[in-house]
């Protein structure tokens, strides 16, 4: 209930003809379904129900949660910025690493993961 408040309360007076729309089509399709079941629930394979049902739950957990770590990340929580995974993305574009005082990397090249490769030494 807290979340259709916050939705009312977010869309003022211009959006709340939407937003009651919105509530009046969930609860038609809700109505719907509901007689759909009762109308064929015995025929209802009950695994196939739950098997997509818990498809459709992880699919949202992990969309849920990325949204969750992007809000971290603009709130400066989580940094933002590639991460050390080594996948083929960061082939191209090894991790910077730092020299030690003194040395100094080849014309066009960079040092290599951990850094070892390319350093003059």
């Amino acid at each position: 209930m807290l979340f259709y408040q916050a939705l009312w309360i977010e869309a003022g007076p211009t959006g709340r003809l939407a937003v009651g729309g919105g509530v009046a089509v969930a609860a038609l399709a809700l109505a719907a379904l509901a007689w759909a079941i009762l109308r064929v629930g015995l025929r209802l394979p009950v695994g196939w129900f739950f098997g997509a049902g818990s498809l459709l739950m992880a699919g949202l957990a992990v969309v849920l949660a990325g949204k969750g770590i992007a809000a971290l990340q603009r709130a400066g929580v989580l940094p933002v910025g590639p991460t050390r995974g080594g996948g083929s993305e960061m082939r191209d574009h090894p991790p910077p690493c730092p020299l030690p005082r003194g040395e100094r990397v080849d014309e066009g090249k960079r040092p290599g993961y951990f850094g070892w490769g390319t350093m003059r030494r």
